[in-house]
């Protein structure tokens, strides 16, 4: 791997919707940061806080304990979710740009 490819999130097994979780970050730290990445098929389940799958989580809803959306995230591209692209609460402002979606189940962005 050379400092200028993207890093890859992926299941075992390639073109699966929902193959796994996805990432989850419960943490309303400002320096949460994910740049140029891919997540491919993930969004499998709900998680153990509120009613939606997504393949990037950030923050968590008033479904569980509030945890706000914050951090920067930029230049990610995810398929192949077996839910949302990502979730997150947009009136917390964390910064997501450059991102692109392909064949995911639900919408691209959810906000909760």
């Amino acid at each position: 791997m050379f400092a200028n490819e993207p890093i890859i999130f992926k299941g075992t097994t390639d073109n699966v919707k929902g193959l796994w979780t996805g990432i989850v970050l419960n943490t309303p730290n400002v320096e949460n940061s994910l740049n140029y990445c891919q997540i491919i098929g993930a969004g499998s389940s709900n998680g153990s806080c509120g009613n939606y799958k997504a393949a990037l989580k950030i923050g968590r809803g008033k479904y569980c304990t509030d945890i706000k959306s914050r951090g920067s995230y930029q230049n990610i591209t995810i398929q192949n979710s077996g839910g949302y692209g990502v979730a997150y609460r947009i009136s917390d402002a964390p910064t997501v740009n450059g991102f692109q979606y392909a064949n995911n189940t639900l919408a691209n962005v959810f906000n909760f």
